[in-house]
This record gives C-alpha cells, structure tokens and sequence, in this order.
C-alpha cells in the first residue's frame, strides 16, 4: 500500500513540476506501517538510501520524528540535483510537501518547513524555526544559529596559525548558547525540547564532533578554552556538553545522524575545497567571500 501510494503521488508530481521519469532521489519510508503524510527531501545518497552529513537537513528530520509524524525519506544526491527539484526550490534543502493537503505545494527552508508542521499538527507543539524570539524564553533565533555556523565554517577555513580572530569569535557564540540555556536543561525550559533545540544541536555537534580531528595543534599555554583541554569543555562550559548529549540521546537524533567518521571526513572535504576562498586583504584583516550552509 506504502509503495502504491508512494508512485501515485510521485505521478502527481511529475505532473506538477515536469519530473523526469528517472530522480536521483528514493523513497525510504521512516513507518513503514502507517501510511507516510510527508515527503522529506533531504541530502543523501538515493543508491544506498544513506544521509549526507547535514545538520539542516537532520533539523528537518528531528522535527518530523518529534511530532510523530509518518514521512518519506527521499535522498537527493546535491551533486547531480534534478532539475524538476531545483525549479521548485533552487539550491534550497531540506524541502518537504504534505502528501494530504496538498502534494503540489512545497515547503522550502527549516523556517517554512517548521511553521507548517506546526500550524498543520498543533497538537504536538515543539515551536517553530523563526526570526525573533519571544522575550524571556532564551530561544535561539535562525540568527543565532546562522551566526554560531558563520564562526564555524570561517575558524574551519583559517590557515592554521592564522586563525585567533576566528577561534575568538567561535568561542563567543558558544558562550551565547551557554548563556540562553543558564540552569534550563533546554533553550525554553526544562519541559522537553523545542524546535529551537532541533535547529541548534545539529550544529553543535557537528562542531564538537569535527573540530578536535580537524584543528588540532599543540598548545603549551592558551587564552582559548576549547584549546586549554584539547578541545574539551571547561568547567564552566560544561552545561553545553551536557545539553548537546541530552538531545544527542533520543531516539529523534540516533534515527536522523550520520556516523562521526563522515562528519569528520565531510568538513575535511569542505575545508580543503574553501579555504582558497578566504583571501587576506592588503591590510591583514580577513574576508569570507561566501558562507555555505553546508
């Protein structure tokens, strides 16, 4: 029934949006016994049905699995991304539709992604991915998250060496997510977790996960505390290691990661593609010509 409903929907597409007839991506359903609501397209190889190491598409995933709601995973290959995808979301992923309500409309973006579920399924209410943050709940806004990955991907690309102004920024933002979390054992609470929580960890643990392969180096003495420890938390900074392990513990996250070997091998691949695009202007100062999300 799964499959049957999977290709009449897939021929609705195809109507809709001029698919061909052969997609780089494949249906993996999540539930196999109830009936999917949702299509996810998300970074991944379609041949093996195996994610990409992508935090934004896992936030989607994670946001899906805590709602308990049924979905499809359809791997897309971002090397060779079909054209009927890029016409409805350019460059865009993770994308999803609502395989009820209307399967010829499509969701771009966490924050398109994370209203809808929310607006569709408020009976499960985890928040949403948004611009603004209420006043007194410490959630992290897309801004915050954006911000805490700009530092990352520029103290990534930074020649070894040349890279404190980076670090330094880096650590700033980790503080930031120390201070939003204070006592909370979540970003709004000690409840359960929100969207705000599935939009940061992701993050989190990509860099905690890549960094100590990735930046290593022998320090005798340092200003920095990712580096007075070798990359572990200081005392004072625990309380992120231990929110980042809390998340990292369900079922949602286990369901959505990929192995910590291809995350370390991902952003080894990322920074040697990139760190040609970080030039030195004449005065020193340093310059990010882009910032993927990716």
């Amino acid at each position: 029934m799964a499959i049957a409903t999977f290709k009449a929907a897939l021929n609705s597409m195809k109507t809709a949006v001029g698919a061909p007839a052969s997609l780089t991506c494949r249906p993996a359903t999540t539930a196999p016994t109830e009936r999917a609501l949702y299509d996810a397209f998300i970074k991944g190889n379609p041949a093996i049905e195996q994610l990409e190491p992508c935090p934004i598409c896992q936030t989607a995933l994670l946001i899906l699995d805590e709602k308990g709601l049924p979905f499809n995973r359809q791997y897309v290959d971002s090397r060779t991304r079909p054209d009927w995808l890029k016409a409805v979301a350019g460059d865009e992923m993770p994308v999803i539709r609502d395989l009820d309500m209307d399967p010829q409309r499509w969701y771009v973006g966490l924050p398109d992604i994370s209203r809808h579920l929310q607006e569709r399924h408020p009976e499960t209410s985890i928040g949403v991915i948004g611009t603004a943050a209420q006043p007194g709940t410490g959630q992290a806004t897309q801004a915050d998250v954006d911000g805490l990955w700009a530092a990352f991907l520029s103290y990534l690309e930074a020649a070894q060496g040349d890279d404190e102004e980076e670090l330094a920024a880096l650590e700033e933002k980790l503080r930031e997510v120390k201070e939003k979390l204070a006592d909370k054992r979540y970003l709004q609470g000690d409840a359960d977790v929100t969207a705000a929580d599935l939009a940061l960890v992701p993050r989190l643990h990509h860099i905690m996960t890549s960094l100590p392969e990735l930046k290593m180096r022998p320090v005798a003495e340092s200003t920095h505390f990712l580096l007075e420890k070798n990359w572990q938390m200081p005392p004072d900074m625990e309380a992120v290691e231990e929110y980042v392990d809390r998340v990292r513990s369900r079922d949602s996250f286990r369901n959505s990661t990929t192995p910590s070997e291809a995350i370390i091998k991902h952003w080894r691949d990322h920074q040697s593609r990139n760190r040609k695009k970080y030039r030195k202007r004449h005065d020193g100062s340093k310059k990010r010509t882009d910032i993927p999300v990716t």
